[in-house]
């Protein structure tokens, strides 16, 4: 019987501390808990819930891309389940971040915030400075042959 019991005992306290429930991590030299992959879930669903509500944020064909894709997440934690989680979709024309701060586990006293970054587009000039110059008919103004870039 003693036996028993003492197994009992033994299976809850292995239920209890069970490593796979939590992901552990290194902050700052100290191992504190991570957040498991369905605490990670979670947040990817109150982030694209909370971009999906009706506001000026996101376009419509943003709103599609954001409900049926997957978007990077980036967790820098200060404590056990604590610390800033950055939860991002890489748009064509943006990239739009929700990003969380503070106890990530805690609606109460967590922080919850939009980051809207616009993509930087990239203009390729054919320009060569020993070519002769010519003009453009669309515009008038002058053209050459060799790469040159402008942002």
């Amino acid at each position: 019987m003693k036996i028993f019991y003492f197994l009992s005992l033994l299976i809850a306290i292995m239920l209890l501390t069970c490593p796979g429930c939590r992901t552990a991590v290194t902050t700052e030299g100290k191992p504190c808990y991570g957040l498991s992959s369905s605490d990670q879930k979670e947040l990817i669903e109150i982030a694209r819930t909370s971009l999906l509500r009706p506001n000026k944020i996101v376009t419509p064909e943003e709103t599609v891309r954001i409900r049926n894709s997957e978007p990077e997440i980036d967790i820098r934690y200060t404590g056990d389940q604590f610390g800033r989680a950055k939860i991002t979709w890489d748009l064509p024309q943006r990239k739009i971040a929700v990003i969380f701060a503070d106890d990530l586990l805690d609606e109460h006293t967590r922080r919850l915030m939009v980051e809207v970054t616009p993509k930087e587009t990239e203009v390729i000039h054919n320009y060569r400075p020993d070519a002769p110059q010519t003009s453009s008919p669309a515009t008038g103004k002058s053209r050459s042959s060799r790469y040159s870039r402008s942002r």
